[in-house]
């Protein structure tokens, strides 16, 4: 996932990488498999799942009509019943971005993901947490 976000670039059709920020969704512009055109990434908790939705750009001149393809990349999450904050944003001077109007100066992700199977037994959840800089947008 954060190989992805850090490959964030402008979309198909020239526009902004990033499209909408949030605690717990992303969506942004990437290239994810390498053809000519860049896809809409759309990562969001959902229930206990962390999912990853793609939407390919297609026509001429490209366009991002097509329903979004989602799968399961993490199963067992559990940032929303913990409270716990998926994605934060920073600017260029390392600033965090808490006024999510503000898209255009995320040049930083940090993503956390707590990850517990059952939470009646041992271990205890385990939290994931990676970062990016996004390196289209210097």
């Amino acid at each position: 996932m954060v190989r992805t976000i850090r490959e964030a670039s402008y979309s198909s059709q020239g526009a902004f990488p990033i499209v909408s920020i949030g605690q717990n969704d992303f969506i942004f512009y990437a290239d994810v498999d390498t053809d000519p055109l860049i896809e809409k990434i759309h990562y969001y908790i959902s229930g206990t799942n962390l999912i990853q939705g793609t939407t390919d750009a297609t026509g001429d001149p490209p366009v991002y009509t097509t329903a979004e393809i989602a799968s399961a990349i993490s199963d067992y999450v559990r940032n929303l019943s913990e409270g716990v904050v998926t994605f934060r944003y920073y600017d260029t001077d390392g600033a965090e971005i808490t006024n999510y109007a503000q898209r255009a100066n995320v040049r930083f992700v940090r993503v956390n993901v707590v990850v517990n199977v059952d939470q009646n037994k041992l271990p205890n959840q385990l939290n994931l947490s990676s970062s990016a800089a996004l390196r289209n947008l210097k």
